[in-house]
């Protein structure tokens, strides 16, 4: 079908702009994004977004323009972080003592459950196909005493009550169902509390230690001592990153020696062998001088190579005493053998302070006091969870947004509910963690990645034809110019009324938009006779906007505004020819 040409007369385009001047402003004073996507900027990575409702069971793979490509679940009770493997399956834990994978389709692989032991917060795969996770195990008063624990720092009442709960590190074998390797932190406490015990040492000449005394007098939870809150591998290393928000830093531990091994320093060099390499954030831990630098933080990983910083830190420092948020990156001072550099007694690990940090214009303005991450991508931009409210956001390395998103699901009165576009936030939205995935992970490689409906519900879904005069819609993803879009108008829809500066296809806003009648007898919809919204959408944007699709298939595409007391979504799929 032959597309029509539509040629505006300098006279009828001035009849069309008086007529959109001349719907009330106030028509366009609520058309504002309450949730899901709302800033999407080319500058953005484009990738797969992977993120689940702190309280809820259900967990979304959606894109960046928060269309939802995939879900698992509901699983009830799951906690902690969560992760998208390799083999395409989904790495999770419920409770707190639970761990399961579940592959692509739902379906359990594997669980690991131990009495003796409670997997809390995080774990990860390892190139082996081993698992690392963090878990609880419990110490008695009498235990606690004994190894030299101030006796009023040990909680005597509450269901904690006379407990201690050091934390250990778990590598679990799924295929054997054994626990093949061990790290627990009460083989490496140091204390001067008690001369009569054989932890009692001098704190400040053995940062390589634990001190069993310390906790931070503002962030104490009571037997849940040192609280480990997230880990990460480096395969390069074969080290630990851990982080203890209790005590304000973040630790990096060797993986490559047993329990025999760690009791001797290797070449006098202490942190070799299981002890404590390194840490970083809040030198008063080890009585060390120097600037506390983490606030009960969250989410420290290795930058991955091929992203710009690769084999720095990145940390999600919370600032819950200050009251903002940061992200911090850090250059550990680590030799090419995996030896960082000791503090003399009394001094502090470097760096001095990070390399890179995001804090917004308006410091409070960026805050989460709990949960929460960060992870580097490879064009440079850092995506950011702020995991209190459920809001993710992108920023580049001038620390400019250019990708935005609030979590639209929340739980209300025990389950999960999608809420409303342009309605009042409600329930809670908290996010553990959002994780981005590259269009070319192996753990996607052979998934069928079709976006369906962004997450948030609509309240109408109006005609909308791309193309106009084009039934098959075809898309030439090569071609440059604009994409024509029009929604339709009808007697129940008034286009007039419809502010185009609300208007997104696929996140992004159009360049131009007119009101004209397009539709008559030689398009699609037939003639109507009543106004419909043209948008145009330059080609570089249709081309981010396409992603990965095919050529040859047909690819959905939604498109959403404002009208007068309602946001609407309409859907329209077209013909990828090239």
């Amino acid at each position: 079908m032959k597309k029509k040409i539509y040629v505006l007369s300098g006279f009828l385009l001035l009849i069309i702009v008086g007529a959109m001047l001349a719907v009330p402003s106030d028509i366009y004073a609520q058309s504002q994004r309450t949730m899901g996507l709302i800033t999407r900027d080319t500058r953005a990575f484009e990738g797969y977004n992977l993120f689940k409702t702190l309280s809820g069971g259900t967990f979304h793979l959606t894109d960046n323009a928060g269309n939802l490509i995939h879900s698992w679940g509901p699983y009830p009770g799951t906690r902690g972080v969560y992760h998208l493997l390799e083999n395409g399956n989904l790495l999770l834990g419920a409770g707190r003592k639970t761990v399961f994978e579940v592959n692509w389709k739902g379906e359990l692989q594997w669980t690991f459950f131990r009495n003796e032991y409670r997997a809390h917060h995080d774990w990860c795969k390892l190139p082996n196909g081993n698992v690392l996770m963090i878990a609880w195990e419990t110490k008695t008063r009498q235990e606690a005493e004994a190894a030299g624990r101030n006796p009023l720092t040990i909680p005597n009442s509450g269901a904690d009550a006379n407990q201690l709960w050091p934390d250990a590190i778990l590598e679990y074998n799924p295929k054997t169902d054994i626990i093949v390797w061990e790290w627990h932190s009460w083989d490496h406490i140091i204390q001067d509390f008690d001369q009569s015990k054989p932890t009692y040492g001098d704190v400040s000449k053995h940062p390589e230690m634990i001190d069993l005394n310390y906790f931070h007098p503002l962030s104490y939870l009571g037997a849940d001592w040192q609280h480990f809150n997230a880990i990460n591998y480096n395969p390069v290393l074969d080290q630990i990153a851990i982080s203890v928000p209790t005590f304000g830093e973040i630790w990096i531990i060797d993986h490559s020696t047993t329990l025999a091994q760690a009791k001797t320093d290797q070449g006098g060099r202490y942190g070799r062998g299981g002890r404590l390499l390194y840490r970083w954030g809040n030198p008063a831990a080890y009585r060390g001088e120097g600037l506390t630098q983490l606030e009960f933080q969250h989410d420290v990983q290795w930058i991955k190579p091929g992203c710009p910083g690769a084999g720095n830190l990145l940390i999600f420092n919370n600032g819950a005493y200050r009251e903002y948020s940061s992200v911090v990156e850090i250059v550990t001072p680590v030799d090419s053998n995996g030896f960082y550099t000791q503090p003399t007694p009394g001094g502090a690990f470097g760096p001095a302070g990070p390399i890179w940090e995001y804090v917004a214009p308006v410091s409070s303005d960026f805050y989460s006091n709990f949960i929460s991450g960060a992870q580097r991508m490879p064009n440079g931009n850092t995506v950011i969870n702020e995991g209190d409210d459920g809001i993710f956001f992108e920023v580049t390395p001038d620390k400019k947004i250019v990708w935005k998103y609030i979590n639209p699901v929340a739980f209300i009165g025990g389950s999960e509910k999608a809420l409303t576009q342009g309605k009042p936030l409600e329930g809670d939205r908290a996010v553990h963690r959002m994780i981005r995935y590259a269009p070319d992970f192996a753990g996607l490689a052979d998934k069928v990645l079709i976006p369906g409906d962004p997450l948030e519900q609509y309240q109408y879904f109006p005609i909308v034809d791309i193309k106009p005069g084009s039934c098959e819609n075809p898309v030439n993803r090569t071609s440059k110019g604009v994409l024509p879009v029009v929604i339709l108008g009808s007697k129940d829809v008034n286009v007039k009324t419809i502010d185009p500066k609300s208007i997104l296809l696929e996140g992004f806003p159009p360049s131009k938009w007119s009101i004209e009648d397009v539709s008559n007898s030689k398009t699609c919809y037939g003639g109507d006779g009543f106004p419909d919204l043209v948008l145009k959408w330059d080609s570089e944007l249709i081309k981010v906007a396409l992603g990965n699709a095919s050529k040859g298939n047909e690819y959905p595409m939604r498109l959403t505004g404002y009208s007068p007391g309602e946001w609407f979504l309409g859907r329209e799929q077209v013909l990828i020819v090239k």
